[in-house]
């Protein structure tokens, strides 16, 4: 049985001498799971993304790499007996001091900045909760469908345990031209938030460049995923010339290639 709960989205209103407006979105699906996911929910909204007060204006995180949200989704396995989000074993807390390492053999990484600006790696692994689809099987939380042999793994809340974040995506192995392709591709902490802009994704990947050792493998493309973008931005960009395609005969997958002058 599916249980909700209401979805807390702090935001600016577009002229910055206005207080920031708490508005309720979407509600939070929480499937197969307890009432304990609820508390937990409020619990790391109010201990790691505190509402702001009245007449404050944004900070410069919050410019840099969008507001702090909570996920838009916890899927069932994701959590443990005590409804307490699993935390991934292979995560990475990158600092300039402390940098995390990227290993040429894993074909894709999770990244999402959490609310106190801290880019935090994982490696995308499968879960010992998860399980391995033997037909063709559509998730009740975002109503994507996976085909034979999918196998579930770690997702980006596994990153902060479930608490609010900022923009996340993927370090992306492009194994043919030996380089790692930055995105915006999370469904949980990027995808219909409204301040998830290419600059936010810029922003996020001179971090990435700052405080991670790409293992002696280049750097390639910054790609900002239109999938993934707010919904404002999807209909302006539909007839931008340099917008490129995934799959250009159906005009699939769409996307832009970020200038990196950081």
């Amino acid at each position: 049985m599916e249980n909700t709960l209401p979805r807390l989205l702090i935001f600016p209103h577009p002229d910055f001498r206005l207080p920031f407006l708490l508005i309720m979105k979407q509600p939070l699906k929480c499937h197969h799971a307890t009432g304990g996911i609820k508390i937990l929910l409020f619990v790391s909204f109010l201990l790691f993304c505190p509402v702001k007060m009245a007449w404050s204006h944004p900070t410069k995180l919050d410019r840099l790499y969008g507001i702090p949200t909570l996920p838009r989704h916890i899927k069932y396995y994701e959590v443990d007996n005590q409804d307490r989000v699993m935390l991934n074993p292979y995560l990475q807390v990158a600092s300039r001091r402390h940098k995390a390492v990227l290993n040429t053999q894993i074909p894709v990484y999770g990244w999402v900045i959490d609310a106190h600006g801290k880019l935090r790696i994982i490696a995308v692994a499968p879960h010992p909760r998860g399980r391995t689809y033997s037909g063709n099987y559509t998730r009740p939380e975002d109503g994507y469908t996976n085909s034979p042999g999918y196998v579930e793994r770690y997702g980006h809340v596994s990153a902060l345990a479930g608490a609010p974040g900022r923009i996340g995506g993927e370090i992306v192995n492009d194994y043919k031209n030996k380089t790692w392709v930055i995105n915006n591709k999370s469904g949980r902490y990027s995808k219909e938030n409204i301040d998830r802009f290419p600059n936010q994704l810029g922003n996020a990947a001179a971090l990435i460049h700052a405080v991670v050792d790409p293992g002696g493998q280049a750097w390639g493309p910054v790609v900002y995923l239109l999938n993934y973008a707010p919904e404002s931005l999807k209909a302006r960009e539909q007839h931008n010339p340099e917008l490129r395609f995934g799959n250009p005969k159906t005009r699939g997958r769409p996307y832009l290639l970020l200038d990196q002058d950081w």
